[in-house]
């Protein structure tokens, strides 16, 4: 029980911190005379905007299977480019 807490507190604290990053929190404060007042405004908008630009940009995303990978050449396998490899000669 105690991991299950930890880990929700670990991902309230990644989400405040994330928040605060992306502009979606602000802290905001001041006084007047002997009264001192915070305020922490929540852009509901930028928050929107934000999650609508991540879902469009996984539903874009190609599978992994689809990605060309880097070949080598027979003469080359040691991940060593053609240019440095004729200059070791």
């Amino acid at each position: 029980m105690r991991v299950i807490f930890t880990v929700l507190f670990l991902c309230v604290i990644v989400f405040v911190v994330a928040g605060f990053y992306l502009g979606w929190f602000e802290i905001s404060g001041g006084h007047h005379g002997n009264n001192s007042h915070v305020t922490m405004t929540v852009d509901g908008s930028k928050m929107n905007h934000d999650k609508n630009k991540m879902v469009n940009d996984v539903k874009n995303m190609k599978p992994a299977s689809t990605r060309s990978a880097p070949v080598a050449s027979p003469d080359n396998t040691s991940g060593v480019t053609s240019t440095d490899n004729q200059s070791n000669h």
